[in-house]
């Protein structure tokens, strides 16, 4: 297996909410701003049934390239999160993304919008 840098594994994680639908994904790099990982990956779904689904589906895709969540919550329908250690998934409602502001919390990191030259 080809280890994957976090940076490498947010864009892929980016992509796959990408590919189905996921709305304003965007990257946060917390590279020296937080000891809890390094990359937060942030998205908007269309509902809650939303949410759901692109939370499966990316557990589905990367442990299909054997990278296996540390935890996961399904404890409320408008955020839920994956958390791989190094790279922390949130998937929000538009309403709950407005509500917590990660992007806003986090102001001081190096944000990095999905879909955009990333190399």
């Amino acid at each position: 297996m080809t280890t994957m840098t976090s940076k490498e594994k947010a864009l892929k994680i980016a992509d796959i909410l990408g590919e189905k639908k996921g709305e304003e994904v965007v990257l946060l790099n917390l590279e020296g701003l937080s000891d809890l990982t390094n990359y937060f990956v942030v998205c908007t779904a269309m509902s809650n049934n939303h949410v759901k689904a692109l939370i499966d589906e990316v557990e589905y895709e990367m442990e299909k390239i054997n990278i296996i969540a540390n935890t996961k919550s399904y404890k409320a329908d408008d955020w839920q999160i994956i958390d791989y250690f190094d790279v922390i998934v949130h998937v929000f409602t538009a309403s709950s993304r407005e509500k917590y502001d990660l992007e806003g919390v986090w102001k001081n990191a190096e944000f990095i919008r999905a879909g955009e030259d990333n190399e």
